[in-house]
C-alpha cells in the first residue's frame, strides 16, 4: 500500500502526539481488526463513542450507531465506548421498548481477544491510556 506524502505527515504528527503526552498503546491493528469482525455480526444493537487521542472529550449523549463510523484511523483512537442496549421506538403513542444485548457484546469483545473496561452502563476499549490512568481491565 502507497503512503501519500499526507498521510506520512499526518501519521508523524500523530506519533509526535502521542510520545508528547505520554500515552501507552493497548491496542494494535489486529486486535482492533479482530474487534470490528466480533461486532459486525451484531452491530444492529450497539452504539458507539469515540474519542481520539488529538480530540477533545466528546459529549456525553454523542453516540452514534454506525460501526463503519466507528472505525477507521484505528492508530488515533484513545478510547471507544460501546453499549448493548437499544431503544427501538415503537410508535407515538407506544413507550420506546429497550433491547438489551449486552451480554452478546461482552462475549463478542472477549471472543476478539480485547482487553475491557466497564462502566456507565458501557464497555469501554482503550487504544492508548494516560498517564494517571488506571484502567480496571476484564477479559
Amino acid at each position: 500500500m502507497t503512503v501519500t506524502e499526507d498521510q506520512r505527515v499526518a501519521r508523524s504528527r500523530l506519533k509526535r502526539h502521542i510520545q508528547r503526552e505520554g500515552l501507552v498503546s493497548a491496542m494494535n491493528d489486529t486486535k482492533w481488526r479482530r474487534l470490528f469482525d466480533a461486532l459486525e455480526p451484531i452491530q444492529g444493537f450497539l452504539d458507539f463513542r469515540r474519542k481520539d487521542v488529538r480530540e477533545e472529550e466528546p459529549d456525553a449523549d454523542c453516540w452514534c450507531g454506525d460501526l463503519y463510523m466507528m472505525f477507521g484511523g484505528e492508530e488515533s483512537i484513545e478510547w471507544l465506548d460501546i453499549r448493548g442496549i437499544l431503544s427501538v421506538r415503537r410508535g407515538a403513542l407506544l413507550a420506546s421498548k429497550t433491547e438489551d444485548k449486552a451480554e452478546a457484546l461482552v462475549e463478542a469483545v472477549r471472543s476478539a481477544g480485547v482487553a475491557f473496561s466497564t462502566g456507565d452502563g458501557c464497555i469501554r476499549v482503550w487504544g492508548y491510556v494516560r498517564p494517571g490512568t488506571s484502567p480496571d481491565w476484564e477479559r
